[in-house]
């Protein structure tokens, strides 16, 4: 390693769980040692919301805050579900392609610190940013106007367009993620057995009543199947965010869309995060003008059976599979929804 490069903490350190006076003294030696803060420096440790994949904290420093994420080899939401440690240098691999791209890099995180050996990446603070989940229906009631479409589809336009070079494509296959998000969105939640029933129930009673009839449809399971094997095997010189929804975007006070979290990036099919937005356009009950905007902006090139399709696949899997959004506890939205699935994976 050079030796103008901080040394690695090593794969045993790792992020507090709680902010008691152990683990603010385990971060505040980490950022000396990374040379983020300087010894003596006050630090104070703030949860910046839930988070879904990852132990993420925000550090507050005198004048200045930062986002330190670490990946353990569970989702930080469900630790019973494993996932890959290496989600965090798919992360910063994404960031350092993406913004190569003068607008792309205006919406994204800058890194500030990456260690691998302890899967830490430390992100510039984006706060007071606005967390567009407030969009899903609820007491906001938020949504988002042509404006912000256009420039949402200039964003992931151009993201689409990056040059991955020839060295860098084996990597951003992001094998291990996909076939984390393989399992739970072409596969688990289509399972005969219903290994979410009881899960389903506690949310929405007689949700898994619902979904047992898209898992017993045998048309409905092999139209997803065969979208599950196009997903995971092939591979496009396309850099895609990979998780394209309304719970990876900011607006900063400045008014700009920032684009986070994009641990599932890898190289694909545009189609896949044009239809997996597309679907959140729906779950989210923004209005058909909307929603053809977007694909007026972002389909034009692009194969729009098969946004449809990805599409269909998102609906399903965020009302009958484990990654749940901020929506209604009534089933009858749900069941509408879930037509809604069934209709676009059949277009």
């Amino acid at each position: 390693m050079p030796s103008d490069l901080p040394p690695s903490s090593g794969p045993e350190f790792q992020l507090p769980v709680i902010a008691d006076a152990a683990g603010l003294a385990a971060v505040h030696t980490f950022l000396v040692a990374r040379r983020l803060a300087a010894p003596g420096e006050s630090l104070v440790l703030e949860r910046p919301g839930s988070s879904n994949m990852n132990c993420v904290w925000r550090a507050h420093l005198p004048g200045r805050s930062l986002m330190l994420k670490q990946a353990r080899p569970w989702v930080e939401k469900y630790p019973t579900i494993a996932a890959p440690v290496e989600r965090t240098e798919a992360e910063a691999r994404f960031y350092r392609l993406a913004a190569r791209d003068p607008h792309l890099a205006t919406r994204l995180p800058a890194i500030l610190d990456h260690d691998p050996a302890a899967h830490v990446l430390v992100l510039a603070d984006l706060a007071p940013a606005t967390p567009l989940e407030i969009c899903y229906p609820g007491p906001t009631g938020a949504h988002l106007d042509f404006a912000a479409i256009d420039e949402l589809a200039a964003t992931i336009n151009r993201l689409h367009r990056v040059a991955v070079p020839a060295a860098e494509a084996p990597a951003l296959r992001n094998h291990a993620m996909r076939t984390l998000n393989h399992a739970h969105l072409f596969d688990l939640p289509i399972r005969a057995e219903g290994p979410f029933d009881a899960f389903l129930e506690s949310l929405t009673p007689g949700l898994a009543d619902a979904s047992r009839a898209f898992r017993s449809d045998a048309v409905y399971v092999q139209l997803v199947t065969a979208l599950g094997r196009r997903y995971l095997e092939h591979d496009h010189p396309h850099l895609l965010h990979g998780d394209f929804f309304l719970g990876s975007l900011l607006r900063a006070p400045g008014g700009a869309i920032m684009l986070i979290d994009p641990e599932f990036s890898f190289g694909g099919e545009p189609e896949f995060d044009l239809g997996v937005f597309y679907a959140h356009l729906i779950l989210s009950n923004h209005p058909e003008p909307v929603r053809a905007r977007w694909l007026e902006k972002t389909a034009a090139d692009r194969d729009d059976r098969l946004i449809r399709h990805y599409a269909g696949v998102e609906i399903m899997r965020r009302l009958i599979g484990v990654a749940q959004l901020p929506l209604p506890a009534a089933l009858a939205p749900k069941r509408a929804w879930l037509a809604q699935s069934r209709e676009l994976l059949a277009a």
